[in-house]
């Protein structure tokens, strides 16, 4: 067996977002992995809010697109 690592930046997160969006993003930080390493920012962010259990999945959507919204400096992202 293995241990299973997996490192996450923050343009990353942008690109899976412009791809497929929260869904591609979810994939990507909830799949089989064993530990997450996540750069200072938006994609400790974004590990933050996924494992909070106090946001449904809707609300995590929400609060992802707020703190995209935030990193890239756009106002409005339609997704």
């Amino acid at each position: 067996m293995s241990f299973h690592t997996r490192h996450i930046d923050n343009e990353q997160v942008v690109r899976l977002f412009n791809s497929g969006g929260t869904e591609n993003i979810r994939r990507l930080y909830l799949g089989k992995v064993d530990a997450l390493i996540t750069e200072t920012g938006l994609a400790s962010s974004v590990s933050t809010i996924l494992t909070d259990s106090g946001f449904n999945k809707v609300q995590q959507d929400i609060e992802i697109v707020r703190i995209l919204q935030k990193h890239t400096g756009v106002d409005r992202i339609i997704k």
